[in-house]
């Protein structure tokens, strides 16, 4: 079964070890992203700030996207809603996620209705 949700502080250890794994295999580049050493509490404070949304398979969360909006304190420069972080466990949890997404229409019913 599966089901796209906007994640909330309940979920914050399910979607540390996400972004933990997801960044693992570029840790060692010379690319830098604060979020790879993230702490469990700033990925707390991610979700908290953020509009995170996860998608979860049987039950698991397999992959995360972070939507930066314009008027969140820390976003970027952009004058509009962005995708900030899109992260996932295996390349074909990623494959999934951007099918829900775009397939079921997903970011407007689940995101853009926010704006």
């Amino acid at each position: 079964m599966k089901e796209f949700r906007q994640l909330t502080v309940e979920d914050t250890a399910e979607y540390h070890k996400v972004l933990i794994d997801g960044y693992a295999a570029i840790k060692d580049f010379p690319i830098t992203f604060d979020a790879i050493d993230f702490t469990e509490e700033e990925s707390k404070e991610w979700i908290e700030t953020y509009p995170v949304y996860g998608l979860y398979i049987d039950g698991q969360l397999v992959s995360s996207i972070t939507f930066c909006m314009p008027w969140v304190k820390y976003s970027t420069p952009d004058k509009f809603p962005h995708i900030g972080c899109l992260r996932c466990m295996n390349p074909l949890d990623l494959k999934l996620m951007i099918k829900y997404i775009l397939e079921e229409n997903n970011i407007q019913r689940y995101c853009l209705k926010k704006t």
